[in-house]
């Protein structure tokens, strides 16, 4: 295996470790209920706002502590599918 190969290999893990995690967070979100449906846009957009400087605080643990990105992730989720079903309904 070349040392490229290692690396992507590495970093493959690493995603698909990552991305399960997001997964079950947003899983425990969404059974917490539908409120972010229905909840003020303003709203939602400032849980963004509020969980991106959480992360960019955090910047020792970073590397070390994924649980602010992954509420992130999921926040920019919510206010994303939240748009959408906004815009399907106009």
């Amino acid at each position: 295996m070349t040392e490229d190969e290692r690396i992507f290999a590495e970093f493959r893990q690493m995603f698909a470790e990552v991305t399960e995690d997001c997964l079950l967070v947003l899983q425990k979100h969404i059974a917490k209920g539908d409120s972010w449906k229905t909840c003020d846009i303003n709203f939602l957009q400032r849980k963004v706002i509020e969980e991106f400087e959480e992360w960019r605080l955090d910047a020792e643990n970073r590397c070390n502590d994924q649980r602010e990105l992954l509420d992130l992730i999921n926040m920019c989720v919510m206010l994303l599918k939240r748009h959408e079903r906004d815009e399907r309904s106009k």
